[in-house]
């Protein structure tokens, strides 16, 4: 629920920022003809309409370099894995990237149970993916700070088997 409030979070603040992308509107207090007489404090409130309009815009560009910038920062944050990993049926890491953890096949109660290094998990708390590298499906639990994973045969046995597990933080 929070990582959908979050993405919706970002996608209005996209839409609120690209609305803003725009252009300002030059008014242009005085027009000439030609053989008129040009009176200089019409001309410069004419600059000066311009000036205040491209000073506008210039505002427009550095506040919304700096929301892309904020944005860009937060959604690299959300999207970096705490954990990559392919773990062997018998709950063995076979290759891995990010933080350090430990993954244990659990017979009694047929699941793995993987411990992240300093992070006491608890499923609000992170996006979980984990795929099955056969014909069954996952699903994923958290107890005492432990990740749990179970895998399911068609039949919902709980199975073992190889899967790539990803984790990340909201």
């Amino acid at each position: 629920m929070k990582l959908i409030k979050q993405t919706t979070l970002a996608l209005a603040s996209c839409l609120f920022i690209s609305s803003q992308v725009f252009a300002g509107e030059v008014t242009i207090p005085n027009t000439f003809t030609a053989g008129e007489t040009a009176v200089a404090a019409d001309v410069n409130a004419n600059f000066t309409a311009v000036k205040t309009a491209v000073d506008d815009n210039n505002a427009r560009i550095t506040n919304n370099a700096t929301d892309i910038s904020t944005n860009t920062d937060s959604i690299s944050a959300i999207m970096q894995p705490l954990v990559l990993a392919v773990i062997a049926t018998d709950g063995t890491i076979r290759d891995s990237a990010g933080t350090s953890f430990t993954c244990e096949w659990n017979a009694s109660y047929k699941r793995y149970e993987i411990t992240i290094e300093g992070v006491n998990v608890y499923l609000s708390h992170f996006v979980v993916v984990a795929t099955p590298m056969g014909s069954f499906y996952s699903s994923s639990d958290s107890v005492n700070g432990k990740l749990l994973i179970y895998l399911h045969s068609p039949t919902d046995t709980l199975i073992q088997g190889q899967f790539s597990l990803a984790v990340f933080g909201i």
